[in-house]
């Protein structure tokens, strides 16, 4: 199965930093469970910020300029013209710390005009999962994903935090993925490219990880994943969701890289 979205959400860039770990041997030590397993994070965990604000934003982001929280100024002018040069830009939005310190749009993108967008997507399935795993449609993180999509025995000993944490250990080329949006079956072509290391012990960006968490959410809610983001994410925070109108077959890697 394949599914695809068109979601009113501008690209973000994180140019801030989270507390680093003091040497690469304590960022790769693995956090293992009960089954041998485990995902990459740092021995000491990760800082949460606060979840205390003056204030949420509702129709509108307070503004402030980026020196106040931490920003460098010539690392944003530097993020803008990198935006200005790819043609698939659309806009450059910076929020710290409930603020909105950097605002631009490029190429036709305008504050009230609607976007395509790609791997921002993969953050909107993760917070999809997590709601899941809140409303006891998926028993955790730690299940496998054989036992939860038993159709795909090839998943082996992967785990949903495998899946969620890009350490799935799958053969991926992200740059090179023509032979899979062709396939009929993308988990199955995925899948079939065999293991360069066992689950959980390398990080390995992929976007077919997104696409077995999609299945994922389908499998287990009943819904698909789009209509699943419409009542139990996009509808309670006011977010119109508008279904991708572009649905027909790519014939080639090319044609899926055009832009509405």
């Amino acid at each position: 199965m394949s599914v695809s979205f068109t979601f009113l959400i501008p690209a973000l860039l994180c140019l801030a930093c989270a507390a680093q770990p003091d040497s690469i041997e304590d960022t790769r030590d693995a956090v293992v469970d009960d089954r041998g397993e485990g995902h990459i994070v740092p021995v000491a965990g990760y800082e949460w910020p606060e979840n205390d604000r003056i204030y949420w934003p509702t129709t509108s982001w307070r503004i402030a300029p980026p020196e106040l929280h931490g920003l460098d100024p010539k690392k944003l002018a530097i993020a803008n013209g990198i935006a200005e040069e790819d043609p698939f830009f659309r806009g450059l939005l910076v929020v710290r710390n409930g603020y909105l310190i950097y605002e631009n749009y490029y190429h036709g993108g305008a504050r009230d005009q609607k976007t395509e967008v790609w791997s921002v997507t993969k953050s909107f399935t993760s917070a999809l999962v997590g709601i899941a795993i809140d409303e006891d449609h998926i028993p955790g993180t730690d299940d496998l994903m054989a036992d939860l999509l038993p159709e795909y025995p090839g998943f082996g000993r992967m785990t949903v935090a495998n899946v969620l944490t890009h350490e799935t250990g799958l053969a991926w080329d992200e740059g090179s993925q023509e032979t899979w949006i062709q396939s009929p079956d993308w988990i199955a072509e995925a899948l079939g490219r065999g293991y360069v290391t066992e689950p959980g012990q390398a990080l390995l960006y992929s976007s077919a990880n997104s696409h077995f968490l999609s299945a994922l959410i389908k499998e287990t809610t009943g819904l698909t994943p789009g209509a699943f983001a419409e009542e139990n994410l996009f509808a309670p925070l006011g977010i119109e969701f508008l279904p991708a109108q572009r649905m027909d077959r790519f014939t080639s890697w090319q044609q899926l890289h055009e832009p509405i």
